[in-house]
Formats: structure tokens, sequence, C-alpha cells
């Protein structure tokens, strides 16, 4: 169990140590910060945790209809979500730079790539068919 948790956290920041061998310190810096809020972004993926035994329930009783509605709503809810929680990165020119401070506010863009890849991801998740 400690291999795999191991694992996991490097994983987990493996992005970090391989921007430190080919970038400098600041950049490493910044992307560190756009990373980390970024993570807050698929969030709204929960949705189909949460609906997940609703999902076995209707899968096991094969009423296809009423699963095929519930998939529908469940993508829309979490591709929905996922936009909304990115357009204000996308307004506002420096909201990292108005929390982490100036210095940060170059991470921005490297934060709206983040983003276009986790609506990407929701948007490619939610089309899948079950």
């Amino acid at each position: 169990m400690a291999l795999t948790e191991g694992m996991r956290v490097l994983q987990g920041h493996l992005s970090i140590l391989l921007l430190g061998w080919m970038t400098t310190v600041a950049a490493v810096g910044l992307f560190r910060v756009a990373s980390s809020v970024s993570v807050l972004m698929p969030s709204p993926c929960l949705f189909a945790i949460v609906g997940a035994p609703v999902i076995a329930r209707l899968h096991a009783q094969n009423d296809r209809e009423r699963l095929q509605r519930l998939l529908s709503w469940l993508s829309l809810g979490m591709t929905g979500s996922t936009v909304a929680m990115s357009v204000p990165f996308a307004i506002w020119r420096q909201p990292l730079g108005w929390v982490f401070g100036s210095e940060f506010a170059a991470s921005n863009p490297v934060l709206l790539v983040l983003c276009l890849s986790t609506v990407t991801t929701a948007f490619l998740v939610s089309t899948r068919t079950p």
C-alpha cells in the first residue's frame, strides 16, 4: 500500500519535477499556481459519482430510457458546471494576480490552457456512450 501511495504522490508532482529540470524556478512557480487552481475545475465531474447508484439500479432494471435520460442530464451538468467554473478565468485578465499577488498574474494563460483541457475532458467524458 505504501508503494501505491508513493506512486500516486509522484504522479501528482511529476509535471512539476519535469518542469524543474527543463525551465526556470520562476516558470515552475507560475505553473504550480495555475495547476493548483485548475485542480478545482473537474469537481463537477462528481455528478457521475453521486449518480452512480442510480445508474447501477437503472442498468440492473434494464430501464434504458430512464438511464439515457439520467446520463444526458448528468453529462449536461458536468460540462455546464465545468464551463461555468472556467469562464471567470477567461473573462478577467488577471484573477490569479488578485488572489496570489501581481507576481503570479503571468500564470493566467497557463490556467486558461488547463481550464480548456478540463472542459474538453468533461465534454468528451459526457459524450461517451453508456
